[in-house]
């Protein structure tokens, strides 16, 4: 069966790094991308996806450039989909994050128990596989 995964990232680099990572896994998904987070709550909502890989620090909406992200990107695509399990609740959410995201972001977004992997670690790969092939 096809996987269906949405890599919210607005960085090209790490975008292709983690889609190289989501292929050697499942060398046939069908993966979309999305670079800001409005669209990233449209995108899920209007489709079924398996697995969903979240950025915290992008922009909110197409009309802000390329450098203005922010915190509040991740947390308008967590606090309006994912973890309040809207609309697919099967669909498993991964927080990618190139720091340390503080507990009291989590707090806000509801995710206290959230799966998060840190993409400048040494062991960022293995943590993604592992976690698509849970």
């Amino acid at each position: 069966m096809v996987k269906k995964i949405i890599i919210s990232e607005d960085t090209e680099d790490k975008y292709n790094d983690i889609k190289e990572v989501v292929l050697s896994v499942y060398p046939d998904a069908e993966i979309t991308r999305e670079t800001r987070a409005i669209t990233t709550v449209h995108t899920i909502l209007e489709n079924h996806f398996d697995y969903h890989i979240q950025d915290m620090q992008m922009p909110l909406r197409e009309d802000n450039e390329d450098w203005d992200v922010e915190i509040d990107g991740g947390e308008t695509v967590l606090t309006n989909l994912v973890f309040r399990k809207i609309p697919n609740p099967e669909m498993k959410s991964i927080i990618c994050s190139s720091g340390k995201i503080e507990d009291k972001t989590l707090k806000i977004c509801e995710v206290e128990s959230a799966i998060l992997y840190d993409f400048c670690s040494d062991g960022w790969v293995k943590d993604l596989e592992t976690f698509l092939k849970s």
